[in-house]
Parts: structure tokens; sequence; C-alpha cells
């Protein structure tokens, strides 16, 4: 178990590397979506923040947009690892296939499907992203640890009635995003929205700004 990646945070799981699946993508992520059900969908242990229930989407992966021909390089349609996985998962275990949004067909199959047109998925499979999918729990239940999480909230700039929840994870360049919403009944639900592993430089920018903004006011 040489290969396992140890981190220098208490509560900070270690990394499980896809070396100790034999660099096999297929079992590897399998093997996190287990831990990603475990960690969201276990109904003995639910996950709370701030008194409400963090949800996952029970949506499906649908690759039909596309016609099932996506361009990852790691595996082949017909034994996708994603199929019959949540749609969330695969957004946090891979990265936007750019020449899919551009794809003119892949825009007018939407249009012809009267679908809307999914610029994230499916995405290209990234091994980074999906070698942290343990931390996302621990590290919401730890934000608290304001020596290593930064957290705060921001308004979501196309939802007026969202607000994003940050978990900003610095000094390991990690980022979980809940997103919250207010129902017409003033019910309040929180979903996880996003994770981000590596911070470009504008978004390292417009989150430090976000952050100062809501230590300045928080609510």
């Amino acid at each position: 178990m040489s290969d396992i990646i140890l981190t220098d945070i208490e509560w900070l799981p270690a990394i499980m590397p896809i070396s100790l699946y034999r660099n096999n993508v297929c079992d590897y992520l399998d093997s996190q979506y287990r831990v990603f059900l475990k960690d969201f969908m276990n109904s003995s242990k639910p996950l709370l923040f701030e008194g409400i229930p963090v949800y996952i989407e029970d949506k499906l992966l649908d690759c039909s947009n596309c016609n099932f021909k996506c361009n990852n390089t790691h595996f082949k349609c017909e034994k996708c690892p994603y199929l019959d996985k949540y749609e969330i998962f695969q957004h946090i275990t891979s990265d936007k296939d750019l020449s899919l949004v551009l794809d003119k067909k892949y825009i007018k199959n939407c249009n012809k499907r009267k679908k809307k047109l999914n610029k994230r998925v499916p995405g290209i499979y990234n091994n980074n992203r999906t070698s942290k999918i343990h931390w996302i729990r621990k590290i919401i239940e730890n934000h608290s640890d304001t020596d290593n999480v930064k957290f705060f909230k921001a308004p979501d700039k196309d939802d007026i009635n969202v607000i994003n929840k940050y978990f900003w994870l610095y000094e390991k360049q990690f980022t979980v995003i809940l997103a919250e919403r207010t129902l017409s009944n003033k019910k309040k639900v929180q979903y996880l929205k996003t994770t981000y592993c590596v911070l470009w430089e504008s978004l390292e920018y417009d989150f430090k700004n976000k952050h100062q903004k809501y230590v300045r006011n928080p609510y």
C-alpha cells in the first residue's frame, strides 16, 4: 500500500491513487463511485450543513445528445464506466470537452431532441479530480477549520433563487461548491453543485474577492 498519498491535514483522508487499481480507469471509477454513494446517499448518516441536508441530484448521465460518441480515450462507449451513474459524478470527475461544445452535430441533435444543450457533460475523464472524491464530504464537515478552509457564500450569477456556498481548501487548490435554492414555499434545499481541482489565476482572484466580501458581511 506504499502508493497511498498521505496528507498533512489531520482530518483529510489520504489519496488512494489509480495505481492501486493497476491504472485501470474503469475499476478506479467504480471504486470512487462507491465512496461517493457512501458519503452522499447514506440514509443512516446523512450529511447536513447549516441544518439543511446536502442532496445529490439523482439524474443519470445521458449521452444521447452526442450519439454516445464522447472523446474519452480511456474507455469505449459500450464499456463506459459512467453508465448508470449519476451525472454529477461524471461532472466532478471530468473536465469540459471543448470539442463537443463546439460540435455542430451535437448542438443540432440537442435542438432536434428539444433538450437543453449541456456544455459540461459528458466530459473528459480527469484523474486528479477523481482521486479526491473522498475529500468532498470531509471538507464540508470540517469547514470550521479556518487554518485550512476558507468558507464563503455568493449569489449565483444565473439564478436569483440560488446561493452558492464555497469550501476552499486553498493550500490544496481544491474547492467544493454547494448550491442552496429557495423554493416557492420558502423551503431551502441544497445540493452538491461542483468541485474545482485547480484554480487558474482569474478564478483564484474571484474566490479571494468573494471570500473577503463575505467575511466583511457574512450571512
